[in-house]
């Protein structure tokens, strides 16, 4: 009895052995060597979240890397601990003026934007409508947009983007006057053997040329399909046109960015206040609210900073990070800051210092990680995680990134693998760099902490190795499969 107690003892203590580990430097070879890599291009960091047993692996740990969207965890955990989860924006309608007996407002409107990340089409109409049901049919001076509220860099970095694509929504940067992300709404089906197109919202400044042919089945990607000319026509737009054959069943969906924040804004609030049925004798331009003499008519608050987050890591939201970094810059702005984006550096490096965190190496761009300049060492980022995870807002910040196989930017990786589920992680994608990090549980519901970044010309050609290293060492920590074998 006393020797098969022994047994018992021996093979549970050989299953924590073997449950209680991390990938390790053999894992990695493999990785490297199934993907042709070299090990000077990659970082890994591997931790146990809790700060219990069972080791740690660490490679090029304090490497300064390109982390690509994996820099979203910094600005987000930072938004969430230095605004708040609960914080808003708020966007107001002021009035200058008096509303006469006939519905006619004497005066003018100010809208004002506060650098909300996520003010949409939708809010913006139901706001605009607020204000009419109010009783204002007619505006007979102008509609003021108030564009004060984030300090811009004077000469932004523009990202060097080689996808040919440059109206593609994962290229819109940060504005005081973002709406709607800037985006265009393009939707191409057949009906009655003829391509139809539509483009929302309805603006002056674009201008949509419809010349596809429906020929046989095959459906061609819609971006062979697309031009964009950015030589204004005489009127001054833009024209989207679409030329080429597309099958009888071809359905397409795309949002594209076509007109410079400023403008685009602009004509939405004009067309918005006019579909509705809103009259406007003046027009439609830029400026701040007078400090006196001015009375709220309507406002509108956006989802929370917890909302926020979850929409950014889920789905990798570029436009949404650097809004969100230049409003941390905003919040702490101090004389000595040249612009939000200075303030937005300086804060978060200060940030992270206090959380225990050694930012040498640390370089800050706009926040988002479409950048070919910010780094990241997956030591700061596990410390970071390490923190984050005994944080009050754990919660939160763990829920906003993608579920394996389940979500966001994961859905589609590691299907089927007994994996579904088991992390929460953030995915990095450029053309030289592949990031993933966050939290992942082992086969006994440990939870660890993975960064795993790679920067190499040929990073893409990781993830199947990385996912089948992810896998095998899930099913490999299974204290059950271990006493088994």
């Amino acid at each position: 009895m006393i020797i098969r107690h022994l047994i018992v003892f021996f093979a549970l203590m050989l299953a924590q052995s073997v449950w209680a580990a991390p990938l390790g430097q053999q894992d990695l070879e493999r990785i490297a060597e199934k993907a042709g890599l070299p090990l000077w291009a990659f970082a890994v960091a591997m931790v146990p979240a809790d700060g219990g047993e069972g080791g740690a692996y660490w490679h090029r740990a304090d490497a300064p890397m390109n982390p690509a969207s994996a820099m979203k965890l910094v600005t987000t955990y930072g938004a969430l601990d230095l605004l708040g989860p609960h914080h808003q924006w708020g966007t107001s309608v002021y009035g200058q003026g008096q509303l006469s007996q006939n519905k006619r407002f004497e005066g003018d409107i100010y809208l004002q934007l506060t650098g909300d990340p996520k003010l949409t089409e939708e809010r913006l109409w139901r706001l605009l409508k607020d204000v009419r049901n109010s009783g204002v049919d007619e505006i007979t001076g102008d509609i003021v947009i108030d564009d004060s509220a984030l300090r811009m860099p004077a000469n932004p970095v523009v990202f060097d983007d080689n996808s040919g694509r440059p109206y593609a929504p994962y290229l819109v940067g940060p504005s005081p006057v973002l709406l709607n992300y800037n985006l265009h709404h393009l939707q191409v089906r057949v009906l009655s053997g003829q391509a139809v197109a539509t483009l929302a919202p309805h603006v002056p400044g674009v201008r949509l040329v419809n010349e596809l042919q429906v020929s046989g089945t095959y459906c061609p990607p819609v971006d062979s399909l697309i031009s964009v000319n950015e030589a204004k026509t005489e009127a001054g737009q833009s024209v989207l046109t679409l030329k080429g054959k597309v099958g009888a069943q071809c359905k397409y969906s795309r949002y594209l960015s076509l007109l410079p924040q400023h403008r685009y804004t602009q004509e939405v609030v004009a067309h918005l206040w006019q579909d509705m049925g809103g009259k406007l004798k003046g027009r439609v331009r830029f400026g701040g609210v007078p400090k006196q003499q001015v009375e709220l008519l309507a406002r509108s608050y956006s989802p929370d900073v917890a909302s926020m987050v979850r929409d950014i890591n889920k789905y990798s939201n570029n436009v949404m990070a650097q809004q969100l970094f230049l409003n941390i810059g905003a919040y702490h702005r101090t004389a000595k800051d040249e612009d939000d984006a200075a303030a937005a550096r300086r804060t978060l490096t200060q940030w992270m210092k206090e959380k225990g965190v050694n930012p040498e190496g640390l370089v800050l761009d706009n926040g988002s990680g479409l950048s070919r300049v910010e780094r990241l060492t997956v030591r700061q980022t596990a410390d970071l995680l390490a923190q984050a995870w005994q944080s009050p807002f754990a919660a939160e910040f763990i829920a906003s990134m993608p579920l394996v196989a389940l979500d966001g930017t994961l859905r589609r990786r590691m299907r089927n693998s007994g994996l579904e589920g088991e992390g929460h992680l953030k995915t990095g994608a450029l053309a030289n760099a592949r990031a993933l990090a966050g939290y992942i549980r082992d086969g006994d519901g440990k939870p660890w902490i993975l960064v795993f970044y790679v920067n190499h010309s040929n990073a893409a050609k990781v993830l199947p190795a990385l996912d089948n290293a992810l896998v095998q060492w899930h099913r490999s920590t299974n204290s059950e499969l271990a006493l088994k074998q």
